[in-house]
C-alpha cells in the first residue's frame, strides 16, 4: 500500500511539474521583433504576390482599352476575352492568396492595420470579378453603354481603388513596424 502511495504521490508531482511547465510556456512573452519580422515577410511574399496580379492592366491601359470603344470592330471582341480569362484568372489567385493570409499571424498591434489590407485584397477580388463581367459584356456590345462601356469603367476604377487601397495600408504597416527596427521593403511595381 505505501509502494502505491508513493507512486501516487510520484504520478501527482510529475502532473504538476507538466502542467507547470505548460503554464509557464503560455505566459511566455512574445518577441514582437520576430512576430513583426515575419509578419513583413508574409506581407511581402503572400500580400504583396496577390496585389500583383492586378498589374496585368496597369492603369495606363485602362485608358487605352476605353479609347477602344470609339472605334468599335471585330478584333475589339478577341482583345475583351483575352481581359476577361486574365481578370478571371486573376481572380482565383487573388482568393488563394486572400485566404492564406487571412490566416498569417498578426502582431498585436498591426490588427486594425491588417484588416485594411485584407479588406483591399477582397475589394481587388470584387473588382476583378467585376471587370471579367464587363468584359464579357464588352465581347457582345462594345458601343453599349449600359452593357459595356459604363460596367468596364466602373469595373477599371473599382480596381485602380483596390490597388490603392492596399499601398496605403502597406505604408501605414511599413512606417509602424520602424519602432522595432522591422524592415518591410518597398513595394515594386513591375516594369
Amino acid at each position: 500500500m505505501r509502494v502505491a502511495r508513493v507512486r501516487s504521490r510520484a504520478v501527482l508531482v510529475a502532473l504538476a511539474v507538466t502542467l507547470g511547465a505548460a503554464a509557464a510556456g503560455a505566459q511566455t512573452p512574445r518577441d514582437p521583433v520576430r512576430d513583426e519580422a515575419v509578419y513583413a515577410r508574409v506581407i511581402e511574399t503572400v500580400a504583396d504576390s496577390a496585389i500583383h496580379r492586378l498589374d496585368f492592366f496597369p492603369a495606363r491601359s485602362q485608358t487605352r482599352v476605353q479609347l477602344l470603344f470609339l472605334s468599335a470592330n471585330d478584333s475589339i471582341a478577341v482583345l475583351f476575352a483575352d481581359l476577361g480569362r486574365r481578370s478571371l484568372g486573376a481572380a482565383v489567385a487573388v482568393d488563394e492568396m486572400i485566404g492564406r493570409f487571412a490566416t498569417t499571424g498578426v502582431p498585436d498591434d498591426l490588427h486594425g492595420l491588417h484588416a485594411e489590407l485584407i479588406s483591399a485584397l477582397g475589394a481587388a477580388r470584387s473588382a476583378l470579378d467585376r471587370l471579367a463581367a464587363a468584359s464579357a459584356g464588352c465581347q457582345m456590345a462594345v458601343s453599349s453603354m449600359q452593357r459595356c462601356q459604363s460596367p468596364f469603367t466602373s469595373a477599371s476604377t473599382a480596381l485602380t481603388t483596390a490597388y490603392k487601397r492596399y499601398l496605403d495600408a502597406r505604408v501605414k504597416i511599413r512606417e509602424q513596424i520602424r519602432d522595432t527596427q522591422t524592415d518591410l521593403p518597398e513595394f515594386r511595381r513591375p516594369g
